[in-house]
């Protein structure tokens, strides 16, 4: 059974993805999933192979967007990979606006958004921030929980 996150981000957006993780802790407690990043691949290793294999247990994918992540190269080749593997397996794709960038014409516009391009974390206060993970760790259990009925 898929049950684990993968959060693909720009490595300047990496302190958004140690918060998301810090907030999501307790769920990751209770309902025994993994969260992964790329801070994880070691270093020298194939990335292609690694996030392919990380991708093997994931269920739901967190696209964190901002500009530097959409102008990237390297993460240009992680999303295609992304809506490939989407089509596919049965993995969940969702999208996090970090700050503000435009989706409009670009291939990940297909995926559900989970904060409005005008929203995006970079303009959250903190409890804003808490409310919006509290909201995120809810949907995951949901996710999790249906899967976890789907095995029975």
């Amino acid at each position: 059974m898929r049950k684990d996150i993968y959060l693909s981000c720009q490595s300047t957006d990496q302190k958004w993805t140690e918060l998301i993780k810090l907030h999501l802790k307790s769920r990751q407690d209770e309902l025994g999933f993994h969260i992964w990043d790329n801070s994880q691949i070691e270093a020298g290793a194939d990335k292609g192979e690694a996030k392919a294999k990380i991708l093997q247990s994931t269920k739901i994918v967190f696209v964190l967007l901002s500009a530097p992540y959409l102008g990237s190269e390297s993460v240009g080749r992680e999303w295609k990979q992304l809506l490939e593997i989407s089509k596919q397996e049965d993995i969940i794709v969702r999208s996090i606006f970090v700050n503000h960038c435009s989706i409009d014409e670009h291939p990940l516009s297909v995926f559900q958004t989970l904060n409005a391009e005008n929203n995006p974390l970079v303009e959250m206060d903190e409890a804003d921030f808490a409310g919006f993970i509290k909201h995120v760790g809810n949907r995951i259990k949901i996710t999790l929980k249906n899967e976890f009925e789907k095995e029975i």
